[in-house]
């Protein structure tokens, strides 16, 4: 296997750790002042979302350009909104989520059909309807569902994006290991 492609992977997986450890983060957190919980897990976002970016450039190997750039930016900016306006309400706050856990599902639908010939498509497949499914239940119990949704729904969705990135790093990783590339790249 390439240099090229074991550095992909691990920037890869390192991108996944990330997802999940800000997925354990926001789980366990809520019990913390509600202003530093949204403040921290807009700098949570954000590193997460520069991290995709950059994964996405590292090195492309076949991954649909378009669908991880818009799921990048997605993310870096719910940081930003959560990073500049930290005293929103709670109910506004439920609300910002449920958007962005829809569109952050939908975007990893449709990159999941984009990536079929990779081995952990179907793990992208269920981490965007998992978003999907929260973003519904969020819209559907909005004002009662604000007071539990900050820690675990949120929690959930990262730890479960993170998984679905290691895997496909793996799967990448083993494609790399298969495919005939120069050593010297």
């Amino acid at each position: 296997m390439s240099y090229r492609s074991d550095s992909t992977a691990a920037l890869a997986m390192f991108t996944g750790v990330l997802f999940i450890f800000t997925g354990m983060f926001a789980f366990f957190v809520p019990h913390f002042s509600p202003l530093f919980f949204e403040h921290f897990l807009g700098w949570l976002l954000l590193i997460v979302g520069i991290a995709q970016f950059v994964q996405t450039f590292a090195d492309n190997d076949g991954w649909p350009l378009v669908w991880t750039l818009l799921l990048a930016a997605l993310y870096i900016f719910a940081g930003i909104v959560f990073i500049e306006n930290p005293y929103g309400e709670i109910g506004q706050l439920t609300a910002v989520f449920a958007a962005f856990f829809c569109a952050d599902g939908i975007l990893k639908v449709l990159l999941s059909y984009s990536v079929l010939r990779f081995n952990g498509w179907s793990w992208v497949l269920m981490s965007g309807l998992l978003s999907t499914f929260l973003s519904f239940m969020l819209f559907a119990g909005l004002p009662g569902s604000a007071i539990w949704v900050i820690g675990g729904l949120f929690g959930m969705n990262m730890a479960f994006t993170g998984i679905s990135v290691i895997i496909a790093a793996s799967a990448l990783q083993r494609l790399g290991a298969l495919s005939p590339e120069p050593a010297y790249e």
